[in-house]
């Protein structure tokens, strides 16, 4: 009786510990799923942020009148960040690991970045303005000077708004320095102009002194951005992926050795209990 009771006793327990361990298992296979994901996230994060490069250069060269598509990449590239926190990173096993460091350091670069993209936004938006309105103003001015037979003034502001839309698309400070050399010439002719040409040739020189400042921060911001480490950083956050993944398939092997040891200590308890019961009951039935 006592071997009986001893029996089932045991076995009560294999049952708990066999469902503690079941309990212990499911999250091993949810992070197994995890770590299936995780590359396909990253590749998703590393599109839209070459995403978001290929729009602002697109706004650069005035291939995009407007900056949805621009804002929608980021936008997208925000969401991307915010679900691989939420699905994958939060839940890894201590925040003071490698790779809650790494995708620290990712987010704090796209923040950068995003910032950069923005302060591009504000100044491409000026640069553009007086890149579409300078010349505009220029042939105005260009009208009133063959009026007035001002040669040199027709001269002048054809040659400065050569310059000028050569500068904005492809210029450099070799560029600039021709644009700063032809200003004086301005002021000489816009002495020269009638009254009423002299509102519009103050406004054609500040477009024209915009464009010049405008262009230099708009690219400074830009190259800034496009250069930033953003995917050096996915990089590294995809390599610190790779490690906890062998740690936890490591931690999956050594799991399953311990499991097969519990089951055959269990089998093997199990077939020491049923001699000793079948040995009991064989010495009481003789």
């Amino acid at each position: 009786m006592k071997l009986i009771i001893l029996l089932v006793t045991f076995l009560l327990l294999a049952i708990f510990f066999g469902f503690g361990l079941y309990q212990y298992k499911n999250p091993k296979a949810d992070n197994q799923t995890t770590n299936q994901n995780i590359a396909d996230q990253l590749l998703e994060i590393e599109r839209y942020d070459s995403r978001v490069n290929e729009q602002a250069l697109r706004n650069r060269y005035n291939l995009d009148n407007n900056y949805d598509k621009l804002a929608q990449s980021i936008s997208l590239l925000n969401k991307s960040i915010s679900d691989i926190q939420n699905i994958y990173i939060k839940d890894s096993e201590a925040t003071d690991n490698l790779l809650h460091k790494k995708f620290k350091n990712l987010s704090n670069q796209l923040e950068i970045k995003k910032d950069l993209i923005e302060n591009f936004k504000s100044h491409n938006s000026i640069f553009k303005n007086s890149q579409l309105y300078a010349p505009i103003v220029g042939k105005e001015l260009i009208a009133i000077a063959e009026q007035e037979n001002l040669q040199d003034a027709v001269k002048n502001y054809r040659e400065i708004i050569i310059e000028l839309l050569e500068f904005s698309l492809h210029g450099s400070s070799t560029n600039a320095m021709k644009l700063n050399l032809i200003l004086p010439k301005l002021l000489e002719s816009e002495k020269q102009m009638p009254e009423f040409a002299q509102s519009a040739s103050i406004e054609f020189i500040n477009h024209v002194n915009t464009v010049i400042k405008e262009k230099s921060e708009t690219d400074n911001y830009l190259n800034k951005a496009l250069n930033s480490k953003s995917q050096k950083q996915i990089s590294e956050l995809s390599k610190a992926w790779k490690e906890q993944l062998v740690k936890n398939i490591n931690a999956d092997e050594k799991y399953n050795i311990y499991i097969l040891w519990y089951i055959l200590f269990l089998l093997a308890y199990i077939v020491m209990m049923t001699w000793l019961l079948r040995k009991k009951y064989s010495a009481s039935s003789i």
